[in-house]
This record gives structure tokens, C-alpha cells and sequence, in this order.
């Protein structure tokens, strides 16, 4: 194994994570990984280190997306008085089990709950 230190063994379990990063398809590219390692300063030679960095990477990605769908539920079960009240934005008040729709607004409320602002170019204008 690449990552384990010199004259000592890693533990069973890890043994085994390891070996089931190689065999994982990733969500997020090892490339992609690699480039943004780059340009942080930073130069990945381990291929387990760099899958173990995405895999991390696309747990974030699920998490932030997994609370944002949350709070587009949220916001669908109340109808169009409360939704202004609440301060989200317009929308029809109808209800649509049947399709999502993630709006940028929610994602990034859901960033704000992990302490990152988004905020819109300055070339948007809000309709």
C-alpha cells in the first residue's frame, strides 16, 4: 500500500476502505481533484490520497444538495402568503408533486447553514 508509513501496518478496517476506493467510480474525477490540488498549491502524487479527497469532496456535494432539496420542500408545502413572509421569492403557490425544482436561492441557503455566501455576479439583475 502506497500511503501506509514505513515499518508499521495500518489497521484491518483501513486495509480495507483503501481497497474499496480503487474499486469506487467516483462522482467527482480523480482529474478534477488533481486540478483543484494544483491550483490550491498543493501536488497530489497518491492516487488513493487523491480518491480519498473526491470521495470527501462528493459526500459535501451530496449533503449541501441533500439540505438544499429540503428546504425546496419546505417551501413547496407553504403556500404563496407564507412564502412572502418567510422571504422567498414569488412563485405560482401551486403545488406540483411531481417535479422539483432547485433553485440557485436554495442551494444557497443551504451553503449559508456551512458558512459560505453566494452571491450573484453583478452582471444578474433580479427580475
Amino acid at each position: 500500500m502506497e500511503g501506509a508509513p514505513q515499518g508499521k501496518s495500518l489497521p484491518p478496517r483501513t486495509v480495507e476502505v483503501m481497497a474499496r476506493l480503487e474499486q469506487h467510480i467516483p462522482t467527482v474525477p480523480d482529474e478534477l481533484v488533481l486540478h483543484l490540488l494544483r491550483r490550491s498549491g498543493d501536488e497530489a502524487n497518491d492516487k488513493e490520497l487523491v480518491r480519498l479527497i473526491g470521495l470527501a469532496g462528493e459526500r459535501f456535494l451530496s449533503t449541501i444538495l441533500t439540505d438544499a432539496m429540503q428546504i425546496m420542500r419546505r417551501k413547496q408545502s407553504v403556500g404563496l402568503k407564507e412564502r412572502r413572509q418567510l422571504g422567498y421569492a414569488g412563485g405560482t403557490g401551486k403545488k406540483d408533486s411531481s417535479k422539483a425544482l432547485l433553485l440557485a436561492e436554495d442551494v444557497a441557503e443551504a451553503l449559508r447553514e456551512f458558512g459560505i455566501t453566494v452571491r450573484a455576479a453583478p452582471y444578474f439583475v433580479n427580475h
